[in-house]
């Protein structure tokens, strides 16, 4: 693949927005985080304007929930992939992340090879349905 695979960040810590540019900018050059922000509603407005291939966004945000950003993304951006993170995961969570259309939802803290291998993968069978 010789595109980068672009992905939007929508995560309410500051800490953990550094950690994930520094990871992807040394650890995976083919993955380009293209906005980052801490709020739901700027990442929808950021998603509808960059088109992403990933979304990457925590489950417990400020204002709209993953869960719901979730729906409303898949509805705005469907060609855009969701990638939740949550501190704390449990079954329901896992089925209401997938009933809203989430692809993955990651336990943080997240192992960043496991996290650059599970962006590329969905990238991967995305392209291959397509």
């Amino acid at each position: 693949m010789s595109e980068k695979i672009r992905v939007v960040i929508i995560e309410d810590s500051l800490d953990l927005r550094d950690i994930l540019h520094k990871l992807f900018r040394y650890r995976a050059p083919d993955i380009e985080v293209v906005a980052s922000v801490a709020s739901g509603m700027e990442g929808i407005e950021l998603t509808k304007e960059y088109q992403p291939d990933i979304v990457l966004m925590d489950i417990n945000l400020p204002g709209l929930n993953g869960i719901e950003l979730t729906k409303t993304i898949r509805q705005e951006v469907p060609s855009s992939e969701i990638i939740l993170m949550s501190g704390q995961v449990g079954p329901e969570d896992v089925r209401r992340s997938r009933l809203a259309g989430a692809r993955h939802l990651l336990v943080k803290p997240m192992d960043g090879d496991a996290l650059i291998s599970t962006i590329r993968t969905i990238c991967k069978t995305t392209a291959a349905a397509e």
